[in-house]
């Protein structure tokens, strides 16, 4: 085997690991930018669960004062009192 042959041999061998390498790289690139992209949808998701849990806690106030009012009986009137237990 000649120099020439065996350089060029040699060159062929680098130009195929600075492919892989470029994929590898590409291949991170990629994934960097799906972390990236989930963690934006987390954290839409967790504000959306967090006005969700305002408005749970704001519906559960309203039931618990609409109860507490049905308990104390209505405008006054001596009526017989509901049971909600």
């Amino acid at each position: 085997m000649t120099v020439k042959e065996h350089l060029s041999k040699h060159d062929e061998h680098l130009s195929k690991h600075d492919r892989e390498i470029a994929a590898i790289r590409k291949l991170i690139l990629v994934g960097m930018r799906m972390i990236n992209r989930n963690q934006e949808q987390i954290n839409r998701n967790q504000e959306q669960i967090n006005q969700l849990t305002i408005e749970v806690r704001a519906v559960a106030a309203s039931v618990r004062e609409l109860t507490n009012s049905l308990k104390r009986g209505v405008n006054g009137h001596s009526r017989r009192k509901i049971d909600l237990q």
